[in-house]
């Protein structure tokens, strides 16, 4: 699995590569869907959902066609420019098959069972506090697991850093 050619299907890529300046602020805030009432989590959260996007990409390329469900959510947190141009780049990208992609654009999941469970919910909110994706966070944060997020992001870098010398 390429993981920079996940990251770099993100809406919130150039965000992450970038300054994050209040001009890359309001280029992404751009890119948000203001209609759906979740919007907050794209909105004020990006590191946030950027975990989950890369973690629910993960998943679904490893045959979990369940997070579909969690995948249609983030996306309709981005207006549908954006989903467009995400989804066109998984597709041509080789991450996600057509008829994935056929499923996500018609709405077409309610027959997905669920498989959620209390490990996912571990997997996922450790993803979330340890930053395995390398989320490179240059704000001021505001939340815990940004803090942790920020922490282990610099403990790999002197890793990789020590390693390289």
């Amino acid at each position: 699995m390429d993981s920079l050619a996940i990251k770099k299907t993100s809406p919130l890529y150039d965000y992450w590569i970038n300054k994050q300046d209040d001009l890359d602020e309001d280029i992404r805030l751009r890119k948000a869907n203001k209609k759906n009432p979740q919007v907050r989590l794209f909105a004020n959260e990006p590191y946030k959902w950027e975990s989950l996007y890369q973690s629910i990409i993960r998943r679904i390329i490893n045959g979990d066609r369940s997070s579909i469900k969690g995948l249609n959510i983030l996306l309709d947190m981005i207006n549908s420019q954006e989903k467009e141009l995400l989804l066109k780049k998984l597709f041509s990208e080789g991450l996600l098959e057509r008829n994935v992609i056929y499923d996500i654009k018609i709405n077409r999941f309610a027959h997905l069972k669920k498989t959620q469970n209390f490990l996912t919910f571990i997997s996922i909110l450790v993803t979330i506090f340890v930053n395995p994706y390398d989320i490179n966070i240059k704000r001021k944060p505001n939340h815990i697991y940004e803090k942790t997020a920020i922490i282990f992001f610099n403990i790999r870098k002197i890793s990789d850093l020590k390693l390289n010398l």
